[in-house]
This record gives structure tokens, sequence and C-alpha cells, in this order.
């Protein structure tokens, strides 16, 4: 737990504790308030600058009045808490409104609030003046009934009506009002000794004056029992036990310091009859929220919690950009690793590759094979498109004449035997025109073979359908066919092989009378080749 000092401030003298590791740390020290009294403590605190300070006050002049006020949020809150204040504390900058909910009566339902504040400034404000001026860092103000009111949860007396008595040793007698946790009401008494017989008295009369307190402001509920929690040394208890008389309207609970300090966690013995230690522990151990200081007053340890909350998260952002840096560089180390192994690898299989084309390139070159080599390639370069274009051809052609169906094709390309041969003839005949010329159909005339022509040839297969023994009409579709054929610039010659032709049969004697008849044939074949030329140059373009 961090470092601090918690400073207990009383009308006649000011002590110091130092706090560490969840308890009190050292011996206290004690200041008067006089003004050699706060340049010593300004003296020792100036020792450890950077510690943060918290101050309890215990005073005489410390005033509490419970009020209700009209139920507002917001800006008209803050509005009329000011207002309270003003009028109730005008002249002390130490004054605090809290609220403690909401009334339980029937109709308007109006807030309960506490009003405190310190009405004799003067006993606090040079204090804080000194140490603002130095520049210690002082955390907050607290008022200590409102820090005893933490004490009743964990002594387990959380009750309507509890009146808590605590002896502190530069003070005096607190007799403490608290309606649940809430604080109702507090004042304070001078002890004039310390023997048990004058505390007993002194708790008796002021006991009774508070009780006519409460019921004259209405504080204690109707048909509550208060209860009285009361602590303080064995000796005490002792000579007050015997003036505690329990009724309907009032109940005791009595406790030594020691028992209460150990259910606090504090494990030092203590004897004494002050309950000094007992808040002192509450406040380091439970931070309560500030009741006094003001902005003014805090600013020093504000600014300086602003600046190490800002060193801390610059130091944790270097952290963790070393943190990432590191991991990057460690993986692109590894990567940088990768590559290396990648680079080798290629740089083998480079070599491999290097040795296999060396062993494969031959040392000499016959140029009987170079020569073979060019004569394939330009074979290749002088080669058809295949038997593709001409079936395009041939079925755009065939598409027009319906009675005539296709039954076989064959394709022979410019590198065969056959098709070659054609090339030795510098002219041929014109095959359609030693047939029969269709009437109107003009072949238009074609130049010679030469050697650098391209020649594919297609034999053409096919039957006539639908002749009902027609045979010159057949013949004149074949014909008007192959000179449709013809009229393709690419197409140079069309040889008819088989043509329709009439066929007659001898039919069997039939009673006396022998007949001869024409047998109607439905279907006839015909055939003939196509060559097709081109010329490399055009091939080319």
């Amino acid at each position: 737990m961090f470092e601090k000092r918690l400073l207990f401030l009383t009308k006649d003298l000011l002590t110091v504790y130092p706090w560490q590791g969840g308890g009190v740390s050292g011996p206290p020290q004690r200041f008067e308030v006089t003004e050699a009294g706060r340049a010593g403590l300004v003296e020792f605190l100036l020792a450890t600058p950077k510690i943060p300070l918290h101050v309890l006050v215990d005073l005489v002049e410390e005033e509490f009045r419970t009020e209700t006020q009209p139920y507002v949020l917001g800006p008209d809150r803050k509005v009329l808490v000011e207002r309270r204040l003003n009028r109730a504390f005008s002249t002390t900058p130490f004054r605090r409104l809290s609220f403690q909910g909401r009334e339980t009566k029937p109709g308007r339902k109006d807030a309960v609030t506490l009003l405190s504040g310190i009405t004799d400034p003067d006993l606090v404000l040079p204090w804080v003046e000194c140490l603002r001026e130095h520049g210690l860092l002082l955390v907050g103000i607290y008022s200590l009934p409102m820090v005893c009111s933490r004490l009743l949860k964990v002594l387990d007396v959380v009750t309507p009506a509890t009146l808590m008595v605590s002896w502190q040793s530069t003070s005096g007698l607190r007799f403490s009002f608290y309606s649940g946790q809430h604080l109702k009401m507090s004042r304070m008494a001078p002890v004039p000794g310390q023997d048990p017989e004058s505390y007993a008295k002194l708790f008796v009369t002021e006991l009774e004056r508070t009780k006519g307190y409460l019921h004259s402001l209405r504080l204690v509920p109707q048909g509550s029992c208060i209860r009285v929690i009361l602590f303080t040394s064995p000796e005490m208890l002792d000579a007050v036990r015997p003036l505690c008389q329990e009724s309907a309207s009032i109940g005791f609970d009595l406790m030594t310091v020691n028992v209460v300090a150990g259910k606090l966690g504090i494990k030092r013995q203590i004897t004494t009859p002050f309950s000094d230690s007992l808040f002192i522990q509450m406040l380091g151990a439970l931070r309560p929220e500030n009741h006094y200081a003001n902005a003014d007053m805090t600013r020093a340890y504000y600014s300086w919690l602003v600046k190490n909350i800002l060193y801390v998260a610059s130091v944790v952002w270097i952290i963790v950009a070393m943190a990432v840096g590191g991991w990057n560089m460690a993986e692109g180390f590894g990567l940088r690793g990768q590559w290396q192994a990648k680079a080798r690898q290629l740089t083998e299989v480079q070599a491999q590759y290097r040795a296999a084309v060396d062993q494969a390139l031959p040392v000499k070159t016959n140029p009987n094979d170079v020569r073979v080599t060019v004569q394939i390639l330009e074979h290749i370069k002088n080669m058809g498109r295949g038997p593709a274009a001409v079936m395009q051809e041939l079925s755009r052609q065939l598409a027009g004449f319906g009675h005539l169906r296709l039954d076989s094709l064959t394709w022979k390309g410019p590198m065969h035997p056959g098709t070659l041969g054609l090339l030795e003839r510098k002219s041929g005949h014109r095959g359609l025109s030693e047939h029969r010329v269709v009437e109107g159909e003009q072949a238009k005339p074609k130049t010679a073979l030469t050697p650098t022509d391209i020649l594919e040839v297609v034999e053409f297969k096919g039957t006539v359908d639908d002749v009902k023994g027609d045979m010159a009409h057949a013949l004149d579709h074949v014909y008007k066919f192959m000179a449709a054929l013809l009229g393709n610039p690419e197409v140079y010659q069309v040889d008819p092989v088989e043509v329709p032709k009439n066929v007659e049969k001898e039919d069997v004697l039939e009673g006396d009378l022998t007949q001869m008849k024409k047998d109607i044939v439905d279907s006839v074949p015909f055939a003939f080749h196509v060559i097709f030329r081109r010329n490399p140059v055009e091939r080319e373009h």
C-alpha cells in the first residue's frame, strides 16, 4: 500500500501519524497550534514532500444541522445546495451538504440533508495555508463524526437510533448520533480529568443532556430505543457500568478500545482509554470521501497525481512498444532466416538446372540435323487450317440443298501424298466442265497451280433423298451443289466420282404376261472430290 501521512487536528494540537503497509508505521509527531508549531510541521513534511496528506479534524466548533429541501436534480440541485450552505455557513470555506435519502411520510417526499461546517475557520485555515504555500500534497479534510459512521457496520450495531461515545486524547468526550449509518448530530464535552469516577459522572451528565437535545430536535424515531455504544479502557468501563441502567428507551453496549481495535485489524495492544488510534486506522485503511477541502486546497495533490498517471502511462506504453518491437524484431530475424534458406534452395536448384542443361546440349551440331529441323518447321508453317474450315464451307453450302444428305467425308491435308501429287500438274482439267454444266451456272476461271500453293482434298459422299424415280432431278441437285462449291474462291476444282443414274429392273413373270417395269427409286448415292487451294502469302495476312 502507498505511503501517506495522517494528520489529526484538534483545537490545541496537530498530530502526524506515518502510514504504510496497511497501518501506522512509526511513532506520531505532535505540533502545537502556534506559528512555531506550523513551521515545525512544514519542516518535518518537506523532508518527504511527495507523500500525500490526509487531515482528520475533531473540533468543538464543528456544527451539524439536519434539514429537508425540495428534491431536484441537475443544475438546479447545485444552485440549491450552494444557497443552503451560504445561508447556514456563510463565513467559512469548510462546509458540506450531504444527501441522506428522502422523507418517508405521506405527501411530497423532500430530500433529507445534513449540513455541516466548521464555524471557526481560523482553527484550520492557517494549517491549510502553510501546506499550500509549500506545495505539499493535501488530499482532503475529514470530519471525525462522519468517519465514525463506518465503525457502526464493523461493530454490527446499525440501528434507527445509535449514540456513539468516544474519548479523544487531545479533544474530549464526543457524542455522535446516527440513524442507520447517517450522522444526524454530534457534540463534544471537555473531560477535566482522567480518573474513573470523574469520567463516569461526566458521562452520565452529558448523556442525559444529549438525550434531551435529541428529543427536542425530534431526531429519535417514535418508539425507538437509543442504543449507546461506549468504548474506553476497562477501568473507565468498570466505573461507568453501575450507572448504566437499561430501559425500554435506552440500551448500552460497553466495550474496550482494544476489542474495537482488533475488529479494525490493529494488531498492537491498546491500553489507553482514548479512541484516537481507531479513527486514524479507519482514515488510513478506508479512505472516505473528502468533506471540507475545496479545489484550491487540493490542486497540488491532483496535479501531482495526473503527472504520475501520465508518467506511468508513458512507461507502460514504452514497455508495450519495446515488447511489440522485440517481437517484431524476433519475427523479422525468423523471416530473414527463412528468406536466406529459400535463397540457398534457389541457388541449389539453379545449379542443378544449369548442370542438367549443360549435359543435355550437344557438344557438336550435325548440319544435316539442322536442315531437317528447318524443313519440319517450314512444313508446319505451310500446314493448312485443318478440316474445320473445309467442313464449315461444305456445311454452309449443304444447308441450301434440303434433298442432299452427307454420309461420309474424307479429308486429306497438305502433307498427304495424294495431295502433294497434285502440285506436279501445272494445270489440270476442269472436272466439272467435262460433265453437264447446269444451265445458268458458269464456273469462274481458275489460275494454274503453283508449287507454293497449299492444297486440301475432300472426298464427299452423300445421298439424294426424295427422288421418286426422277434421276434427272436428282442429278440436277448434285450438279447445282457442285457448282455452288466451285463458286468459292478457295475451291480450285470439283471432280465428280459418282452421280445419280437410271436403274431398271425386270420384274417377275405374272401369269401369261411379262412386263418390264421401272422400279421407283426413292434415294440415290453420289460422290465427288473437292480441291481447296490457298496461297501462303494470303494465309499470313
